[in-house]
């Protein structure tokens, strides 16, 4: 708590870290340890990857704490909310967005007007929807280039291709666009971010 209190991040890791070596589930080690890591990350790999992936392991073991006896929702899921927050960034960092939209909903769960977790899950749309729209663009290229073709049936088959690629990269413009409206709504750093991206899409 010294350390914390006097934002020296690196010898926060290391107290918590030596806690944690007498006492793997010590929950408070463990969300404080989680917090720091999360904050820290360095800029350049393989220093960040690593970090992320500690920092998601060492999240994601808070988050399989119980509740303690005597505690209330009221102190309970500002915590619950924070470490899911953090566990969907660092997977959003690691590109598995799926896993990422898991985790913001989980702590949209909790606080429906967490902003950072619609911003967030408005970027992991936003990384599906950049190869859809690629997939998209190709389907389009090859009607272009068959459409002369004298077989019906290959025209055809590539006409319901394109529409079909458009179909789902529209429908995931549209999940994108509604989570960052989402995020712009609640307001703060987040809806501010959100709304930049809302006029890039």
């Amino acid at each position: 708590v010294a350390a914390a209190n006097s934002k020296n991040s690196k010898r926060t890791i290391e107290i918590a870290e030596t806690i944690l070596k007498g006492d793997p589930s010590n929950f408070n080690a463990l969300i404080t340890l989680s917090g720091q890591l999360s904050q820290t990350l360095p800029t350049n790999n393989p220093e960040k990857d690593a970090q992320i992936a500690k920092t998601l392991e060492v999240t994601k073991k808070a988050l399989a704490q119980p509740k303690h006896q005597g505690v209330t929702a009221a102190q309970w899921n500002p915590i619950q909310v924070q470490l899911h927050d953090t566990a969907c960034l660092m997977l959003l960092n690691q590109g598995k967005h799926q896993d990422s939209i898991a985790e913001c909903q989980a702590a949209i769960k909790l606080n429906p007007k967490d902003g950072y977790a619609w911003y967030w899950i408005g970027l992991s749309h936003r990384s599906a929807l950049i190869d859809l729209s690629k997939k998209y663009n190709e389907a389009v290229e090859k009607y272009n280039a068959g459409r002369t073709n004298p077989d019906q049936l290959v025209v055809d088959e590539l006409r319901t291709a394109m529409q079909g690629a458009e179909k789902v990269a529209s429908d995931k413009r549209d999940e994108t666009a509604d989570a960052f409206k989402k995020a712009a709504a609640i307001g703060g750093e987040a809806g501010k971010q959100a709304e930049a991206e809302l006029q890039k899409l």
